[in-house]
């Protein structure tokens, strides 16, 4: 035991840049109490948990740990590595000496070739996980020797080639995931039917070539998740030949995969034998028909049908079908209508996604009945009417994202979306629609995105915005809103803050990059009145578009500060005065704009970001001077005289300046704005 609690010792001396939490606890006399160290019976150490262990993850700061340590072990059966920057090991033979080791876990490090992992044999090997590194070129060849192995993960490497022969004589193969490389030979499929004891098959990803039958997977009897999504430069075939599958599978993933083109892009047939799948994803192959009743009964939890060319898919009412499906995507197909009983067809979704489609008429009344809805995805579709009071009722409080956006609603916001049986809102797109009336007192404290732009609201907004404390974007543009800007607006914490969400969604599975993107966007309104000095407080700002309005007064000095901002505009209103010099502060600054407003002096110097603005930034202030603009400064004295008798006459002229850009109004289209609003939107 002494010998093992001093190797453990060398071992953790040799980390270097170790992370200041681990090995907290290695005070202790008895190794055996130590965090990372588990013993048998016998206190001999059996396993091994340096997981994560370092601080540094940068990739030219590499540790290569020395095997003799670990020979020490004798007993040792699990040695987990993970998430070190681990670039191999110094005299790798030694590992041959660890004759129990059943489990070997080096993913996420930055392994890229074999010479550092060389060893000659573990008899008792049975898990070798070398996912997320940098393994290139052909299989190693020590993979191949290690025919005890039931459980070999290798995905996300950029191994290349042929899939080695030597897959085909690891017979005792469970669990086999080969994602995520750049395998760009044909599809052995000779090869993998001797693997008769698989139940995990994972090839997604990778440059295959040539046609892949999956009836080559007929008598692997065993088979529970089979994935081969996302093979771009093949295509995979169930129609080409008459078989019966003996598998019963759980899981199967043919996203993206040229799924059938050769044989009318039909739904496979085979699925109908599949009565135990949990998830399914055909996602993006271009299937046409209809989608027959029996696959929603087959499926259990989850369907993923998007981006394909049904024309039909929901069970007629007439079934009085019931499924257990939890999560539905049937996004980007040419399904025409919704079934009006859709709450009793699907008692149990959470997430319900039908986004570009045909659909038309009304939205269901029954969708208020979906209890336990938590992501709903109307958008880009024909839907017309009013938004149903029923779909934001107290039966779905657990509703926390809803896109209704890019359809022909009418009418008003329903009050109901805005009370206390919202409060789990996160996520709220209603934009381009024909929604008209008052944006009623919102009741959304959790709201991270209210998104309303190009509607027909009026009045003023609701004072109630300024209590949504975690909101990240705020777009109330192309509308017809009145009044002043709200000076409580640096109430909303996460616009004050320059820290930013890293939450995972549970419709996502991973974090979202637009919750880290901040922005507020009222352009194209009628709104009145000066910029609240307080708009200088919201620091959190990647983007602030005030452009298309009736604002007055001088641009607060205090912009200065929005030192995150990408996106600035304040052009089409009718502000005066100088331009603040420090406005150059802002060195994340990509689009600036105050063109035609009433503004006079010098333009800032052209320095940082501001050396990348032409005269565009500037049109329409016939007073503003200096570059990039033709007209030259004058001296100061001389400078500010012509600047105050400027400032007489636009006073006087200022109606006249704004109906001359009225077209402006009408239009209000930004390209540059649209471009940027399209990026963010991108990331939903």
């Amino acid at each position: 035991m002494e010998e093992e609690r001093e190797a453990l010792q060398q071992l953790k001396n040799s980390i270097n840049n170790p992370q200041i939490s681990a090995f907290s606890n290695w005070h202790e006399e008895d190794c055996c109490q130590w965090r990372e160290v588990e013993c048998d019976v016998s206190r001999s150490v059996v396993k091994i948990f340096f997981q994560y262990v370092r601080t540094s993850q940068n990739t030219d700061d590499l540790w290569y740990p020395d095997a003799t340590f670990f020979a020490k072990f004798k007993s040792l059966q699990e040695l987990h590595l993970r998430g070190n920057s681990i670039g191999g090991f110094k005299s790798a033979d030694a590992l041959d000496n660890l004759k129990h080791l059943k489990i070997l876990a080096l993913g996420d490090n930055s392994i890229s070739d074999d010479s550092h992992l060389c060893w000659r044999n573990m008899p008792a090997l049975q898990v070798l996980d070398l996912r997320r590194n940098r393994l290139e070129g052909q299989v190693p060849r020590f993979i191949c020797r290690s025919t005890s192995l039931t459980k070999l993960i290798l995905s996300d490497n950029k191994l290349e080639g042929n899939i080695d022969a030597c897959f085909g004589k690891m017979n005792s193969l469970q669990y086999l995931a080969l994602s995520h490389n750049n395998f760009n030979g044909s599809f052995p499929s000779l090869l993998f039917k001797n693997l008769t004891n698989i139940k995990h098959f994972d090839i997604s990803n990778n440059p295959f070539k040539g046609v892949i039958h999956l009836s080559v997977f007929a008598n692997l009897t065993k088979l529970r998740y089979l994935a081969i999504s996302h093979v771009h430069d093949s295509a995979i075939e169930t129609e080409s030949t008459a078989w019966l599958p003996s598998f019963s599978l759980d899981h199967l993933k043919l996203a993206d995969c040229n799924l059938n083109n050769r044989s009318g892009n039909t739904l496979p047939s085979f699925l109908s034998t599949q009565y135990n799948l949990q998830s399914l994803d055909l996602s993006d192959n271009s299937l046409i028909g209809n989608i027959p009743y029996w696959l929603f009964c087959n499926v259990s939890t989850a369907l993923y049908l998007g981006g394909n060319r049904f024309t039909s898919s929901f069970p007629s009412s007439r079934r009085n079908m019931s499924s257990s499906l939890s999560v539905l995507n049937m996004s980007d197909n040419a399904l025409q209508s919704l079934p009006k009983n859709i709450h009793s067809t699907f008692p149990r979704l959470l997430i319900l996604d039908v986004s570009r489609n045909i659909l038309t008429g009304n939205i269901p009344e029954s969708l208020g009945e979906m209890k336990q809805i938590r992501y709903m995805d109307f958008s880009v579709n024909k839907l017309s009417g009013e938004i149903p009071h029923t779909i934001t009722s107290s039966n779905m409080s657990g509703l926390e994202f809803l896109d209704l956006s890019k359809n022909n609603l009418s009418g008003e916001i329903p009050h109901t979306i805005t009370s206390s049986n919202m409060s789990g809102l996160e996520f709220l797109d209603l934009s381009i629609n024909n929604l008209s009336g008052e944006i009623p007192s919102f009741s959304a404290p959790n709201l991270r995105m209210l998104i309303l732009h190009r509607n027909r609201f009026q009045g003023q907004i609701p004072l109630q915005i300024c209590q949504m404390e975690y909101l990240h974007f705020l777009d109330l543009s192309n509308n017809n809103l009145s009044g002043e800007l709200h000076p409580c607006l640096d109430n909303v914490i996460s616009f004050t803050s320059e820290s930013y969400s890293n939450e995972v969604y549970p419709w996502r599975g991973h974090s979202d990059e637009a919750w880290t993107f901040k922005g507020m966007d009222v352009s194209c309104n009628m709104l009145t009145g000066t910029i609240p000095v307080q708009v200088s407080r919201l620091i959190g700002l990647n983007l602030l578009n005030m452009s298309h309005n009736l604002l007055t007064g001088q641009i607060p000095a205090s912009l200065g500060d929005l030192t995150r901002v990408e996106l600035l505009d304040l052009s089409y209103n009718k502000l005066f005065g100088a331009l603040p010099s420090n406005l150059t502060s802002l060195e994340f600054l990509a689009v600036f704009n105050v063109s035609f407003n009433n503004l006079s002096g010098p333009t800032p110097p052209t320095v940082a970001q501001f050396s990348t603005f032409d005269e565009t930034s500037y049109f329409g202030n016939p007073n503003l001077c200096g570059l990039p603009l033709p007209r030259k400064c004058k001296q100061a004295d001389e400078s500010s005289k012509e600047n105050a008798k400027g400032q007489t006459e636009i006073e006087g002229s200022s109606s006249h300046k704004i109906s001359s850009s009225s077209s402006s109004y009408t239009e209000c289209e930004s390209p540059i704005w649209l471009s940027l609003t399209i990026l963010v939107y991108s990331f939903l």
